[in-house]
């Protein structure tokens, strides 16, 4: 049985292409996942394609895979880093989809080894935390799969060490918002470190806005 996904390549495809036009990939840097649901065919995913620039990318050109990260259904190259997706789908079953971007704010921090406390409230309410900076692993490695599987914990940003960022939400659309996000919070760190201080949010603050957080995400059902 062929399934043509169509709903979830349009969902992917809108989110990846206005991925480019907010400036958070450059050429074809970057790349996007959806979580698939079929039965009796667990694990599958829907990636972005590997070298495709996003401008002329189609809803065709998505590729299908399934846990040996094997295309399914299209002859496609499923993106270099398809083994860090599947890494954080098997370790977060909450998580629908996946973004990393490059962008260059997010890419400062995962170069300068800068954890971003929390020192706003919407990454508390919407993040879940503090922006961890994973360990290095080399690209399209294993070991940045699980490095960044370890230091995104249940929140929803992590920085990968000199490379980047990934974000993951419950649609395309969601991981968007969160990348965009943790490019703005982690610009606004790096413009309070150079008017001389970082400053957290109070504690109590950061204790219900988390709990919050957790509650939205389901995590404390």
């Amino acid at each position: 049985m062929t399934l043509s996904w169509e709903d979830e390549r349009h969902a992917l495809l809108s989110a990846v292409k206005e991925m480019a036009k907010r400036g958070l990939v450059t050429g074809t840097a970057g790349n996007a996942s959806s979580r698939l649901t079929a039965p009796g065919e667990p694990g599958r995913f829907l990636i972005t394609p590997a070298a495709t620039p996003y401008e002329t990318m189609e809803t065709s050109d998505l590729v299908v895979v399934d846990e040996e990260l094997e295309p399914v259904e299209e002859e496609g190259i499923p993106s270099t880093e398809s083994l860090l997706h599947l890494g954080i789908y098997r370790a977060r079953p909450d998580v629908q989809s996946i973004m990393h971007t490059h962008s260059v704010f997010a890419t400062a921090a995962a170069v300068a080894g800068r954890d971003i406390p929390p020192i706003v409230d919407e990454m508390l309410v919407y993040v879940g935390g503090p922006i961890r900076v994973a360990e290095y692993g080399r690209p399209a490695s294993q070991d940045l799969a699980d490095h960044a599987v370890a230091a995104l914990g249940d929140r929803k940003a992590v920085f990968l060490r000199h490379h980047g960022m990934c974000a993951v939400g419950k649609n395309p659309q969601e991981a968007l918002e969160i990348c965009t996000l943790a490019e703005r919070v982690a610009q606004v760190y790096f413009y309070a470190a150079l008017a001389g201080s970082v400053r957290t949010l109070p504690d109590d603050v950061i204790e219900s806005e988390i709990a919050i957080y957790r509650m939205r995400s389901g995590f404390d059902d």
